[in-house]
C-alpha cells in the first residue's frame, strides 16, 4: 500500500505540458483551467496567435512558422522560438516530440 501512496505523491510533481495548436479555439474555460494545471506552455506555430488573443504568453513556440503572425512574435519577447522547417510532420507533432524529449509525462493538446 505504501508504494501506491508514494506513486500518487510523485504524480503531483510530474512535468505537465500544454500545447495549443492553430485551429478552432478551445472554450476559454478549458484553456484557462489547463494553463493553470500545467507547468510548461507550448504554442504550435499559429497557436501563438490564439494564445496572444487570450493574453497568454507561452514558454516556447515551435513549428515551421508559416502561420505565426509577425506582430505575435514581437509581443512574445520572453518566449523561446524553435524553428523546425521540415514538412514531413505537422506543427502539433513537432510540439509533442519536443515535450517528450524534455521528459514530460502528461501532455494536453488543444486545437
Amino acid at each position: 500500500m505504501s508504494n501506491f501512496n508514494e506513486t500518487r505523491k510523485q504524480e503531483k510533481f510530474l512535468k505537465k505540458a500544454l500545447i495549443v495548436c492553430n485551429g478552432n479555439p478551445p472554450p476559454k474555460s478549458i484553456l484557462y483551467k489547463l494553463w493553470e494545471k500545467t507547468t510548461y506552455h507550448v504554442a504550435a506555430d499559429g497557436g501563438a496567435n490564439l494564445l496572444l488573443k487570450n493574453k497568454f504568453v507561452p514558454d516556447t513556440v515551435i513549428g515551421d512558422f508559416d502561420s505565426l503572425e509577425i506582430k505575435t512574435r514581437e509581443k512574445m519577447p520572453t518566449s523561446n522560438f524553435l524553428h523546425i522547417p521540415e514538412q514531413e510532420t505537422n506543427d502539433a507533432d513537432k510540439a509533442v516530440r519536443h515535450c517528450l524529449k524534455l521528459g514530460f509525462k502528461e501532455i494536453h493538446l488543444l486545437s
